[in-house]
């Protein structure tokens, strides 16, 4: 079977969709100091792409962030190799996020969500959610996801309130522009049976084997027990 998900590799910066192989707004947000000492360790001459590569690359061997990519099945984008064959492939997707550090700490944060402009409409971008959502239950000590969302569209780097809201989040804390949206562990155990249903019916719609939804369902509730 052709791979299509897993695990972001250093090696998949230069594969994101848009501008994302290019900018550095999360990595700052995460620590803008091992930014500037990625930029500052060749004197200042890599291109942003190589200053990403390798602050991902410490990064994620230091355990602090991680990822997950999409790959694209065959002609699904203009982004690179689209063989949907292996790491090769080009990224049809991507969620990254930061890992839980101190002792107050008890969610996975997400920070970037995009898919691909000619993936869109598939529900690859809610399918990317349910995978960070199974990775939140799999950490003893995650108790929901959280992310920064977008009042206002068009916000850059920032996903918009209304599809982490049709995504089950709520606020948590109210922000004029940039509301922070969360996803307990509650609604995470009610999940667990739609995530693997959630994640292969966009990579059918992708496939184009059934038709594109126009919108995000309704968002996921408690299953009463």
């Amino acid at each position: 079977m052709a791979r299509r998900s897993g695990t972001l590799v250093a090696e998949d910066v230069a594969r994101l969709p848009g501008a994302c192989a290019t900018c550095l707004h999360w990595e700052r947000v995460v620590d803008a100091g091992a930014v500037d000492a990625v930029e500052r360790s060749n004197g200042g001459g890599e291109a942003a792409e190589q200053v990403k590569r390798r602050w991902w690359l410490e990064s994620l061997s230091a355990g602090t962030v991680a990822g997950m990519v999409a790959r694209a099945p065959r002609g699904a984008t203009g982004n690179g190799n689209s063989d949907g064959n292996g790491a090769g492939a080009a990224v049809a997707g991507y969620v990254t996020y930061r890992l839980p550090s101190g002792s107050g700490v008890d969610a996975l944060t997400v920070l970037a969500l995009r898919v691909d402009a000619g993936c869109r409409g598939a529900g690859l971008g809610r399918a990317l959610v349910h995978q960070v959502a199974r990775e939140a239950m799999r950490r003893p000590r995650v108790r929901a996801v959280e992310a920064l969302a977008a009042r206002v569209p068009g916000t850059p780097c920032l996903v918009p309130l209304d599809f982490w809201l049709a995504c089950g989040f709520v606020v948590v804390h109210e922000h004029p522009l940039t509301p922070r949206v969360r996803l307990d562990a509650r609604v995470l155990a009610g999940w667990r049976t739609e995530v693997e249903e959630a994640v292969e019916l966009a990579w059918d719609r992708l496939r184009g084997v059934v038709r594109p939804e126009p919108a995000p369902k309704p968002a996921l509730t408690l299953r009463r027990r």
